[in-house]
């Protein structure tokens, strides 16, 4: 079941693993206010490849994006700034 929270979507599911057993998700709309950017943006990020940018997934026709997947981009992204 998934449930709505300041912007943020946690899914809980019946896994064998405890870490995916309660993810968090982001809503694109959250995820372009975290990253300062446009749905136009957030569109091109998907369709660049070298970007290798988490994929969404589909509910409903809105996107939804794990904060796990999010947050590692992130951090390689800052690791190959510095």
């Amino acid at each position: 079941m998934m449930t709505i929270h300041q912007n943020v979507t946690r899914r809980k599911c019946s896994v064998s693993d405890e870490s995916e057993a309660d993810e968090i998700f982001l809503p694109a709309p959250a995820l372009c206010k975290r990253h300062g950017i446009s749905q136009m943006s957030l569109w091109r990020r998907l369709r660049d490849e070298r970007l290798n940018f988490p994929r969404p997934i589909v509910v409903s026709g809105r996107r939804y994006f794990r904060l796990s997947e999010v947050v590692a981009w992130e951090n390689r992204l800052a690791g190959e700034a510095a």
